[in-house]
């Protein structure tokens, strides 16, 4: 999904996909309201969100509740 027009809700679509493990949006336009969707994927454990929209702000509050996660700006 790099570098796509993929944005929050398309994103959202992927909610429960509790497989998927690595998940590249960097480039994509995901904000900080957008990353809930990680915590319905289990056994995601990086994403590459470099040139997205998300913030610090929001990465930690995410990266605090999923310990796992690890997200790469």
């Amino acid at each position: 999904m790099a570098e796509t027009k993929i944005t929050g809700i398309g994103l959202e679509k992927l909610r429960g996909m509790s497989r998927l493990n690595v998940l590249n949006i960097m480039g994509c336009s995901i904000y900080d309201k957008d990353i809930e969707v990680f915590m319905s994927m289990y056994n995601l454990r990086v994403v590459y969100a470099r040139d997205s929209a998300l913030t610090n702000f929001g990465i930690q509050s995410i990266v605090t509740r999923f310990s796992m996660l690890a997200i790469f700006i």
